[in-house]
């Protein structure tokens, strides 16, 4: 009899030595695959507050750039010559009298654009393309410099598809409005002069729609300041700017990815694990044009959760082993 109940016990014990064991190891999964997914979200969190600085960095100098140009205008604008010229209309003076400082604003600052505007907004003169005169300017900071009577400006993308910044600052003589005068840069000079953190290794690229674009126009842009024109680069956008380390094969691989998108994710490529995010770009119109690609380097992040996660799993193995061998030595010598 008492040799069956020491057997039943031994039977009770040893289910109760499984149970435990099988709950410790469920917990611990629990708690490691809780913890897998609380460092994820947190390197998505860090991946995303990076993307977000570089867009508010290249929202920063737009801001610093807008304001240097407009300080330039103010001291064009003051200049007597120039308000009797440009009240006469008088494209011949105009070009003589600034072609020089435009080439000299173009070399020392990338000033891409110099206009001198009627009152009726009609195109006096592109000193940047002396030719193309005559057309009427519809933009949305002249129709806004015409309407507050204030300097306006903003990000627009005209018939060439280029991304270009400008600043328009209406001229008066006295109280009488004479014209406008605008200075434009285009925004791919000032991407490429973002100052970036190697401790973050940002890589990204500004595409545009291809939908809102005219094939044609867009080549003609091209050609005109020097880039290479490659419509069918890519299936959906075209390139307007990308970051000298960035191959045009690793932003194909991204956009081919499945659940692209305006979102974060996470993408691996030669033997890289990339954070991607697509932020929206939108003109000053707040119509949206393209998107703001930022690509951040999480390899080492990735590999640095997967130690720790590692480890955690051989000191969970190594605690139930150490408690089930403990426990089995103690019935062992008890039931000795």
């Amino acid at each position: 009899m008492q040799a069956d109940q020491h057997n039943l016990l031994r039977r009770v014990l040893n289910r109760l030595l499984l149970l435990i064991a099988v709950t410790a190891l469920a917990v611990s999964g629990l708690v490691i695959q809780y913890y897998w997914r609380m460092e994820h979200e947190a390197l998505h969190r860090r991946a995303s507050e990076w993307a977000s600085e570089l867009r508010s960095d290249l929202d920063d100098t737009m801001t610093h750039e807008a304001h240097g140009l407009q300080q330039t205008l103010q001291v064009i604008s003051a200049q007597s010559a120039l308000r009797q010229a440009l009240a006469q209309e008088d494209v011949a003076r105009l070009q003589a009298d600034w072609m020089e400082v435009f080439r000299q604003l173009h070399v020392e600052h990338n000033v891409t654009h110099f206009y001198f505007i009627s009152r009726n907004r009609t195109c006096l003169l592109r000193l940047h393309l002396p030719q193309m005169r005559g057309d009427r300017i519809d933009r949305h900071t002249m129709l806004e410099a015409e309407r507050t009577g204030k300097t306006a400006w903003g990000v627009e993308i005209g018939k060439t598809g280029i991304l270009t910044l400008r600043v328009v600052q209406p001229v008066f003589d006295g109280d009488r409005l004479v014209g406008y005068v605008e200075l434009g840069k285009e925004i791919n000079s000032l991407l490429a002069t973002l100052r970036l953190s190697d401790e973050h290794a940002y890589l990204y690229a500004v595409l545009l729609y291809k939908e809102h674009l005219d094939r044609a126009s867009w080549e003609a842009g091209m050609q005109m300041v020097g880039r290479k024109a490659d419509w069918e680069l890519l299936p959906r956008y075209v390139i307007e700017f990308i970051d000298p380390k960035l191959t045009v094969q690793t932003l194909r691989s991204v956009l081919s990815q499945p659940n692209v998108g305006y979102t974060h994710t996470h993408v691996e490529m030669g033997g890289r694990v990339w954070h991607t995010q697509f932020d929206p770009l939108r003109v000053i119109t707040g119509k949206e044009v393209g998107t703001l690609l930022v690509l951040h380097d999480v390899t080492d992040n990735e590999h640095a959760i997967a130690h720790r996660a590692t480890i955690l799993v051989l000191v969970t193995l190594f605690v139930v082993g150490f408690v089930l061998v403990f426990f089995a030595w103690v019935m062992k010598r008890f039931f000795r």
